[in-house]
């Protein structure tokens, strides 16, 4: 069923049951972002889990990170392929979230893998433990990036192997909990490189890292605020 108003989603939605929802998110009046916050904060049963997947050509990383932060389980990239479209539905379909679909000639950066891992992650954890819970653990994780990292480069500054190894060891355990494959790549050889006390590939590692850890917590950081504002719509 096409509807061309995304203000009548939500009557749509309540008068039968739908699989999917593909979502334009620039559409004449009301967007499709807003659109999806007010499928995520109705109150009818199932609204909250039914698979929304987002369509626009809008495809920097701010731009799809907004689309996920709405409550869109996934975002297929214009020009639609029917190839794509059907990863992006069988995926949500089985439950999976944040999955990005670019065209191929689009170029699928760092940032955005990592904001697919990182809403993909925090969907399960919300599954696994509950929204309160799988949010203050990512809480914990958004304000310990910075004070570890403080911890990394004031050890590499005193040459203090140990504290090094040890504070690099301890935060790939946080990072590996979201499946942040770069950084806790990186974590894996700063540890061994501290251990080893090679000082010259322990600061080449820490400077990758100083690179990507910022990245990273403005990643949880929408992350959460979109959690924020998709709590605050609903009451």
């Amino acid at each position: 069923m096409a509807i061309t108003l995304p203000a009548a989603t939500l009557a749509r939605l309540r008068e039968r049951c739908f699989d999917a929802v593909l979502m334009d998110v620039n559409l004449p009046g009301m967007n499709g972002l807003e659109a999806t916050r007010r499928i995520r904060a109705a109150q009818e049963s199932g609204f909250a889990d039914i698979p929304v997947i987002g369509i626009s050509a809008h495809v920097q990383e701010e731009q799809i990170e907004a689309h996920l932060r709405a409550g869109m389980t996934g975002f297929v990239a214009k020009p639609v392929s029917p190839e794509r479209l059907s990863k992006a539905l069988d995926a949500a379909l089985q439950g999976q979230t944040g999955g990005i679909y670019l065209s191929s000639r689009m170029s699928s950066s760092r940032n955005v893998a990592r904001i697919t891992v990182l809403h993909r992650m925090h969907r399960e954890n919300v599954a696994d433990f509950g929204a309160e819970r799988a949010n203050a653990i990512i809480r914990v994780l958004r304000d310990q990036l910075p004070e570890e990292q403080d911890r990394l480069e004031d050890a590499l500054r005193r040459q203090d192997w140990e504290a090094l190894r040890q504070t690099a060891h301890r935060l790939k355990g946080a990072v590996g909990n979201y499946d942040f494959a770069e950084v806790t790549e990186a974590l894996t050889a700063l540890e061994a490189s501290a251990a080893a006390g090679d000082g010259a590939r322990a600061e080449s590692r820490m400077r990758e890292l100083s690179a990507l850890l910022p990245g990273l917590r403005n990643s949880v950081t929408a992350l959460l605020e979109g959690e924020a504002q998709a709590s605050s719509a609903a009451r």
